[in-house]
């Protein structure tokens, strides 16, 4: 007597899986532009107009004035050191640099907090004044909206940098 044949074994179903990188340099960008360059020429151009104008002596001749307390100093080299990153990461990010997609992503992160510090405070500084002097600030609260957007778009470049097909195009 034979031996009954063994039951076939069910192939196990295999959830679909995230893309690999490979199959991802395959898929074509959105659109006609990368929004990874778009995202690097607009941190380009900040960062250069930033640096433009944190070079010693060109502050003074458009306005700035050369006493600057601690805080102003310390202020003047953070500013530097953000516009400095963000300068030289934004060419690793077109070459598609995962070093520099990382550096951009922790400096607008930092961006991102700073914004929102400034927010608070303002609004807080707002409220007080209102406050104090019995009167409406719209105007001021109007222009909190500009910060608000900064904000936005820090948080929205974050989120595209860090997403799994974004991720994929990096080396």
């Amino acid at each position: 007597m034979a031996p009954a044949p063994a039951p076939e074994a069910a192939a196990p179903e295999i959830p679909p899986s995230a893309p690999t990188a490979a199959e991802m340099e395959d898929l074509p960008e959105e659109g006609q532009v990368s929004l990874i360059n778009i995202i690097a020429l607009i941190t380009l151009v900040d960062s250069t107009l930033s640096l433009i104008g944190r070079v010693p002596g060109l502050g003074a001749a458009l306005g700035d004035g050369t006493g600057l307390t601690f805080h102003q100093q310390a202020k003047y080299l953070y500013d530097t050191l953000m516009a400095t990153g963000f300068f030289v990461s934004v060419f690793g990010l077109m070459a598609r640099k995962n070093w520099a997609r990382k550096l951009i992503v922790c400096l607008f992160g930092l961006g991102f907090a700073e914004g929102v510090y400034f927010l608070l405070y303002q609004q807080a500084a707002i409220a007080e004044l209102e406050r104090n002097m019995h009167e409406s600030f719209g105007e001021l609260r109007r222009q909190q909206y500009a910060k608000l957007v900064g904000c936005a778009l820090y948080a929205f470049f974050i989120v595209k940098l860090e997403s799994r097909t974004t991720k994929a195009r990096f080396r």
